[in-house]
């Protein structure tokens, strides 16, 4: 049995190049993107303050509607406010409170009403003799 010994070699780019030529190809493809995303940045930033500007200036008569309505907002809660300040300084008379109406006392047999009998139908009491 034998046992190949696989070894990784480095990319080609770190055959042909020491640790200072390394550096200075980074360093040039640093500079090379940043040469290049800075003035894309910085237009799409100049373009983004433009449109801002213009909507800065056609803002004012939105802000003045907005401005009366929040006003007048605040008009009605100042208002709102005054009222429940004045209920909250009156003295308030505790109100009375009613006793609980009381029930007449039960007795052991119910009360009954009077008999009532069938229309034609009277009751006649059997005397004690009758039988």
């Amino acid at each position: 049995m034998r046992l190949a010994l696989v070894t990784v070699s480095p990319p080609l780019y770190y055959a042909f190049m020491h640790g200072d030529q390394l550096f200075i190809v980074l360093l040039a493809i640093f500079f090379f993107f940043a040469l290049l995303v800075a003035p894309i940045l910085a237009v799409s930033a100049w373009v983004r303050v433009r449109r801002l500007e213009q909507q800065r200036t056609q803002a004012p008569a939105q802000d003045a509607a907005l401005l009366s309505r929040l006003y007048a907002l605040e008009q009605k809660l100042d208002a709102l406010e005054r009222r429940l300040a004045d209920l909250a300084a009156r003295p308030v008379a505790p109100a009375p409170v009613a006793a609980p109406p009381r029930e007449a006392p039960r007795s052991a047999s119910p009360r009954r009403g009077p008999a009532t009998t069938a229309p034609g139908w009277t009751w006649k009491r059997s005397s004690p003799g009758a039988g």
